[in-house]
């Protein structure tokens, strides 16, 4: 894991510390899926089947992050495309690309709350771990939904289970 961890780019958004100026760029939306693909990607490894629906939802989430952030305030600013005619666009197009986002949205933090819980408590020792319940993976959810306060606090973590797996493979 540690070879594949030095090989991909992706993985260099991980390894940015809290005190590093270039945190501040997993604010922008699109680099934070990036960046939520990347623990994903991460945390599950080389399990094939679980990677593919992951993988699904937070593609699904970057193109949505990239059209909502990106594409379309280019679009209306340079005047490429005729968004003076947005009551067909609002009317039509936007609740079901809004529905998509929303589902692509809540299914990767969803994964990666889950993912997370679950690879902490593979880091610890049974007999100081308590049972994990519905609060636990709810905390984490709702720190993923609001990056803006849960990158202070997720990120860290991240830096954790680099650092665990980086010692991992080199005692292997």
């Amino acid at each position: 894991m540690l070879t594949e961890t030095k090989n991909h780019a992706i993985y260099r958004l991980l390894r940015i510390r809290i005190i590093n100026p270039l945190f501040l760029f997993l604010i922008y939306p699109p680099i934070y899926a990036i960046w939520l693909y990347a623990i994903g990607k991460f945390l599950l490894g080389p399990r094939e089947k679980e990677f593919k629906t992951f993988k699904i939802f937070a593609v699904g989430t970057i193109i949505f992050c990239i059209f909502f952030y990106l594409i379309v305030p280019i679009l209306y600013f340079t005047n490429i495309a005729p968004l003076n005619n947005y009551e067909v666009i609002n009317e039509t197009l936007m609740p079901f690309m809004s529905m998509g986002f929303c589902v692509f949205w809540f299914g990767t933090l969803g994964m990666i709350a889950k993912m997370t819980v679950d690879y902490e408590r593979l880091l610890t020792s049974d007999t100081t771990s308590s049972p994990i319940d519905f609060i636990t993976y709810f905390r984490r959810f709702f720190l993923l939904f609001w990056w803006y306060v849960g990158l202070w606090f997720i990120q860290p973590k991240v830096n954790k289970y680099l650092t665990s797996q980086t010692a991992n493979d080199s005692v292997t």
